[in-house]
């Protein structure tokens, strides 16, 4: 343990916070001669003690080591310097940790309630650019497979999440232009439109889909979403209806159809949807995704009594 740099750093920390050696001693049950003799270099702290003393002044231990180390105003922003370089998970999983404890105490500040937010906001930085890795990985495979559309679908959707839909629906058309005869493409490309409220252009793009591919359900159930958005919900329900009878597998066509009963107040007519769902999940051996629709199911219930 390098006495000097950590004899310089406790009291320089002390000094930038404006504690006492009297009151650091009593946030770590010492007595102040120790803090004394800890700063003069006389002893060292007990191993044991290290983190605590590092969070006192709002750093980590291996800060105490360091010349000329920084104060944070408290641990958990030091942890979110941490995370913000590391990017990794169990670094964000440590900050989020003790920010926690701080924002449960009566002593935390606005800019703490800022940097939390900071935290989330890196943690989904950081995992939509890991989130792409593994999708082009998948990608770069170029295995024509269900998995390799289900992954540009799911690449797409994060795109018009991060407000990416225009690069989103520019890729789209680009696979669709190579291979026009393929319905894969044209639901990626519709469903960027959908799920990016382009109401007009997604319509535009299932009705050609529906006139080379009428017997294909996923373009009934993305017409009946473009429906409902623009409010003409029976030709909603016929679309999700045309799908469920072409391919009865088709779950989001149910789905949608619970969602906008209760939309409408149409409390029944979901209960009786949602209930249809959950009994099927349920035959296919889907145990826990069958609580969504239970859950739903009651609540409707609830509201019809």
């Amino acid at each position: 343990m390098n006495g000097g740099t950590i004899a310089n750093n406790l009291r320089k920390l002390r000094l930038e916070k404006s504690y006492t050696q009297e009151q650091v001693a009593g946030m770590l049950l010492v007595s102040p001669q120790s803090v004394s003799r800890w700063e003069c270099g006389t002893t060292l702290p007990e191993v044991t003690l290290l983190p605590e003393i590092a969070k006192v002044f709002g750093v980590t231990v291996d800060d105490l080591f360091r010349e000329n180390c920084l104060a944070y105003p408290n641990y958990a922003q030091r942890l979110l310097a941490v995370y913000e370089s590391s990017g990794k998970f169990e670094d964000f999983v440590a900050a989020r940790r003790e920010f926690l404890k701080l924002l449960a105490s009566p002593c935390h500040t606005q800019d703490d309630l800022r940097s939390f937010g900071v935290l989330n906001q890196y943690l989904m930085v950081h995992s939509a650019d890991e989130a792409m890795i593994y999708f082009n990985r998948v990608l770069d495979a170029g295995e024509r497979d269900r998995v390799y559309y289900s992954t540009w679908r799911q690449k797409l959707s994060l795109m018009v999440q991060l407000g990416e839909w225009k690069k989103a629906a520019q890729k789209a058309q680009v696979l669709l232009d190579t291979e026009r005869d393929n319905p894969e493409y044209w639901a990626m490309l519709i469903h960027v439109y959908d799920s990016s409220e382009q109401i007009e252009m997604g319509v535009s793009c299932v009705e050609q889909a529906l006139n080379l591919f009428p017997e294909e359900g996923i373009f009934h159930i993305y017409a009946g979403s473009l429906c409902r958005k623009q409010k003409k919900y029976e030709e909603a329900f016929r679309h999700w209806e045309r799908a469920i009878a072409l391919d009865d597998r088709l779950l989001d066509a149910r789905y949608a159809m619970a969602d906008c009963y209760e939309e409408l107040g149409q409390y029944e007519k979901a209960y009786a949807v949602w209930q249809a769902l959950a009994a099927e999940m349920e035959h296919r051996g889907w145990v826990v995704e069958k609580d969504y629709p239970v859950k739903m199911a009651q609540k409707c219930q609830a509201k019809v009594k």
